[in-house]
């Protein structure tokens, strides 16, 4: 694992990434406002549960980029997949996003799609 100092420069990134200011990266997270400031200064670390908050709120974060820095923070998924009906549009531009992270981290075995409606897709990899 990265040091202390790198995990809370990566949660610094994560808020900006995010367009969050502290008060609302707190309040999505729901743990004091005070423990944004003391973790991105230094004072205090990063305690596993507000990790898995941070993870909780931000689905699209991944846990690797924040404990060892091995992937990109990803805000949101590329532009073709939101809004759009295409089943074709999701399916190619889910091939990409397995391609990508096969080439980071473990392989790939399935990729689900939450969406605002409620509705989700899915794409299941060929081996």
């Amino acid at each position: 694992m990265d040091s202390i100092d790198e995990i809370a420069e990566r949660i610094k990134e994560v808020m900006h990434s995010m367009s969050e200011s502290p008060t609302s990266f707190a309040d999505k997270l729901q743990v004091q406002r005070s423990s944004i400031s003391h973790i991105i200064s230094g004072r205090n670390k990063p305690s596993l549960d507000f990790v898995l908050k941070l993870l909780h709120a931000y689905p699209t974060v991944s846990a690797d980029y924040i404990l060892f820095g091995k992937t990109v923070v990803e805000t949101r998924f590329p532009s073709p997949l939101v809004g759009s009906t295409s089943s074709d549009n999701h399916t190619n531009e889910a091939e990409k996003l397995v391609e990508s992270v096969n080439k980071i981290s473990k392989k790939v075995k399935q990729v689900v799609l939450f969406y605002e409606d409620g509705t989700f897709s899915h794409y299941t990899p060929e081996p």
